[in-house]
């Protein structure tokens, strides 16, 4: 039994791992902020050796290890990565899907990194975030082919591994929300009981899809009640971005959220609902037509 097992039950380690340049100090820099981080971002400098960041997830602490991703310190966790890598939860592996001459340096790395847990029988849930898929080419074909190539190449390598691939990009906060939480939700055993109240909640409500938020606006979970088509699920994500940032006020000057109406446009609008669950304060994201 390790120390973290013993005076650390209500905490998890969370790996934020990739090549220098990847964007991975960025996402934790998003995430905190939610808004007005651009220019923050360009002010930022590689990460040394490692940073940890700390948020609150249904109850638990979840402390990211941000590890600088220059080839000294990747050679360094190599040399010490029963330090580094002990106890960890969730590994968020990120790749920059703009620069295709670091491919193969980032999966041989990712491989490195999963090599170690499997020599120690360790099969921990792995978010592969494709990051830097910017709105205006994460259509594109090359990036399109990309994306494909290196989803098959990782499946096949890792297929004993629990495997999550999310595109990101620091210009929809929406994307960033989604990748954190979706990968947190593994280590919680409520998120299932969540999801059922979002699925009922869907039928009383007659909404096509409903987000579940926590007061930080992280995304808890989510329930379309069917395959949704792309301009609902584009005016869904501009319901949720609108309501992340209403949390993200809230929780600044401390107040609490009242039930406020969003005017998308072609007919739809969205609310953020209050209810709790278990003690705890949650937010639906409702999208209504």
């Amino acid at each position: 039994m390790s120390l973290k097992t013993i005076i650390m039950d209500d905490s998890a380690k969370t790996l934020l791992a990739g090549l220098d340049y990847a964007g991975k100090t960025s996402i934790m820099l998003a995430l905190n902020e939610k808004k007005g981080y651009i220019e923050k971002i360009k002010a930022l400098k590689p990460t040394i050796r490692v940073e940890q960041i700390r948020i609150d997830f249904i109850g638990k602490e979840v402390i990211f290890w941000d590890l600088g991703g220059q080839e000294r310190y990747r050679e360094l966790y190599e040399e010490k990565k029963d330090f580094y890598f002990a106890d960890t939860d969730v590994i968020f592996y990120i790749i920059d899907i703009q620069d295709q001459t670091r491919f193969s340096a980032s999966l041989n790395y990712l491989s490195s990194i999963l090599n170690h847990f499997r020599e120690n029988d360790e099969r921990i849930p792995v978010v592969i975030a494709f990051h830097k898929s910017d709105p205006e080419i994460k259509n594109d074909s090359n990036i399109i082919n990309s994306i494909e190539n290196l989803t098959n190449q990782i499946n096949e390598k890792h297929s004993d591994f629990e495997l999550l691939f999310q595109q990101t990009t620091i210009f929809d906060i929406v994307s960033i929300v989604k990748m954190i939480s979706f990968g947190l939700a593994t280590l919680n055993e409520d998120f299932f009981d969540l999801y059922t109240l979002l699925e009922e909640y869907s039928g009383k409500l007659d909404s096509p899809g409903l987000f579940l938020l926590n007061e930080n606006g992280m995304i808890i979970c989510k329930f379309f009640k069917e395959p949704v088509e792309d301009h609902i699920y584009e005016k869904l994500s501009d319901s949720v971005k609108e309501h992340i940032y209403e949390l993200k006020d809230l929780s600044e000057k401390k107040e609490s959220a009242e039930r406020k109406i969003f005017e998308l446009g072609d007919g739809f609008r969205s609310y953020l609902h209050p209810i709790n669950y278990r003690d705890t304060e949650y937010y639906m994201s409702i999208l209504l037509k």
